[in-house]
């Protein structure tokens, strides 16, 4: 066999598990990595920042505007504590990233030697704002390494993940080889289960659904409507749940109606969101009794109340759940659709940007007209006028709201390859 550095190993393991696109900043603990990244331009587009905490931020936004791993690429110490922000908003908003993070010379680790750019104990910063977090101690561990961050990927809930990789190990030579692809596994539903889920919803006369950002992860928006059609369910996308179906569908509202439709629902179902309040606490659903589906088994426990949990992939288990229910006679729920539509109409009217004009600005002093020219009222003017389509919702964890945020709609699965397309 060939001998590769860890370089190579690493790069070919990438591309190995469908990584195209590479978020980073070179530097000298990375040189064999860039190298071998730099022979595989063809295969893999290496983009560079200005700055690390862009890279995260970078991967973050790819991975939730296609739906495959976001990989960035950093130095250690300053490097990696600088792109920490961009990880900690993936991990919040359960982003599939692969952090690239450098290290000092494997044989420096832990000692407080001062090597360049060392600080003490990166592996467990870095394991406290990941999922997993595995350090190569030579070059025949990359491949291995790579494949258990992709296994971590690509089962139960997604999350940033990181491999710390010493300058040493990245040069040293292996003949190993790289790593294989890694099939995603999803959870698949109890058939018992599914059938006592579905009767309780054929049997509620007012259902509503409640999606999260796994329902995305899962690619479910086609058994989502499915389901929430043969029900006709209201299905209400919480702030990461967003495009789980077309925002311009029958069926589709913001998560503030959860206000007005809890008045009179006789079932939830709540798949693929944690289901608790912006402070952790049980959401207020009015009495009204919980089924909960999701892959994540903590999201299935206390603060909720349910009178049904689903350890389950949420794709999965709507597509079992659409089958078992079928298509029940159910009643037109048009007009209760219509009168909530009305109050969230309401609702956003008293938020939004004043239709009057300001005095001209001769007659304004230097102050009213500095802050009428920078208030959010005047700012979101322009993208208020520009259409729903053209529209990119974006948000951040300092704009959450405890029953639902008034934002751009946006259409189910319509996210960029890679290459520019739009896919399903």
């Amino acid at each position: 066999m060939t001998d590769h550095t860890g370089g190579d190993l690493l790069a070919d393991s990438l591309i190995n598990q469908g990584v195209s696109r590479i978020f980073g900043i070179p530097g000298v603990q990375l040189d064999a990595a860039a190298d071998a990244l730099h022979a595989r331009a063809d295969k893999v587009d290496f983009l560079c920042a200005r700055n690390e905490q862009a890279t995260t931020y970078m991967a973050d936004g790819y991975a939730r505007s296609t739906g495959d791993v976001g990989v960035a690429m950093v130095v250690p110490g300053p490097g990696v504590l600088n792109a920490l922000s961009g990880v900690a908003t993936g991990y919040s908003a359960n982003s599939p990233m692969l952090l690239i993070a450098g290290q000092i010379d494997s044989q420096a680790i832990g000692r407080g030697l001062g090597a360049l750019h060392e600080i003490p104990d990166q592996t467990g910063i870095l394991q406290r704002l990941t999922k997993w977090t595995g350090t190569a101690r030579s070059a025949d561990e990359i491949p291995g390494l790579v494949h258990e961050a992709f296994t971590q990927l690509r089962t139960g809930r997604p999350r940033p993940v990181a491999i710390e990789v010493p300058p040493d190990v990245l040069a040293a030579t292996s003949r190993a080889a790289a790593a294989e692809r890694v099939a995603a596994a999803p959870l698949t539903p109890d058939e018992q289960q599914i059938r006592a889920a579905a009767a309780r919803l054929v049997a509620a006369k007012r259902p509503m659904i409640v999606v999260g950002g796994g329902v995305l992860a899962a690619n479910a928006s086609v058994a989502l409507q499915a389901l929430a059609e043969a029900l006709e369910a209201p299905v209400l996308m919480t702030e990461n749940g967003r495009g789980a179906i077309d925002a311009r569908h029958r069926l589709a509202f913001d998560a503030l109606a959860l206000r007005a439709f809890r008045e009179d629902a006789d079932l939830v179902l709540a798949v693929g969101t944690r289901f608790v309040s912006t402070f952790g606490t049980q959401v207020d659903t009015n009495g009204a009794p919980v089924i909960l589906v999701n892959a994540e088994a903590a999201d299935l426990e206390g603060p909720r109340a349910a009178v049904q949990t689903l350890h389950a992939d949420a794709r999965l288990a709507l597509a079992a759940l659409a089958a078992e229910v079928g298509s029940p006679a159910r009643e037109s729920r048009e007009s209760e659709f219509a009168r909530v539509r009305t109050w969230i109409a309401e609702q956003f009217a008293d938020i939004a940007p004043s239709a009057s004009t300001s005095p001209p600005s001769a007659e304004r002093s230097p102050k009213t007209a500095s802050s009428s020219a920078s208030s959010p009222r005047s700012a979101t003017r322009p993208v208020r006028r520009t259409p729903h389509t053209s529209r990119v919702p974006t948000s951040g964890p300092a704009t959450r709201a405890p029953s639902g945020t008034a934002s751009p709609p946006r259409s189910a699965s319509r996210r960029p390859t890679p290459r520019g397309r739009w896919s399903r």
